[in-house]
């Protein structure tokens, strides 16, 4: 909290002053969380999903994740949960989950700009054999990328989703 905000809720709770302790508290906090009051709320897309590695037992899909945060202070993006599926007509939905999970590595998003967060997605080509069925048999892979990044803010949970629907083609 800074000093100005001490010496209004230190006036307000001198025995002159109009409001009464609570409503000092009240106020101490709505100063000290003044951040969070004013939220903007940040976005997130998926600006690139690729093939990365390749091996002998499975591949690696590198998918990035752009981040704008519209806010005069930085976020910190401390969660990203991710689903890798493709299109399969025998699954539940039409789609089959390739690979799911999360990160917990805390990223930074600058003040009023934007950052790319990076995944690695491993995936074993075991778990794809629908999917190279379908690759083989129609010449292109649907795939869709759904998810969503968890930010460091006072207050609940702030999750914020992206989702993409793509083609691949080799």
């Amino acid at each position: 909290m800074s000093s100005s905000t001490v010496t209004r809720v230190r006036r307000l709770l001198q025995p002159s002053g109009a409001l009464s302790l609570g409503a000092a508290l009240v106020v101490a906090v709505a100063l000290g969380s003044g951040c969070a009051l004013f939220l903007k709320r940040p976005s997130a897309r998926i600006a690139e999903v690729r093939i990365g590695s390749v091996g002998l037992l499975g591949a690696t899909a590198e998918v990035m994740v752009a981040v704008s945060n519209p806010n005069g202070f930085d976020l910190t993006a401390e969660e990203i949960r991710y689903r890798l599926s493709f299109a399969d007509a025998g699954a539940e939905g039409g789609w089959r989950t390739l690979v799911e999970g999360s990160t917990e590595d805390e990223r930074n998003v600058p003040a009023g700009d934007s950052a790319e967060l990076s995944l690695s997605l491993p995936f074993r080509y075991e778990d794809v054999g629908r999917a190279v069925a379908s690759l083989l048999g129609q010449g292109e892979l649907r795939y869709r990328v759904e998810g969503d990044v968890k930010f460091d803010v006072p207050g609940p949970n702030l999750r914020v989703p992206f989702d993409r629907q793509g083609t691949l083609v080799p």
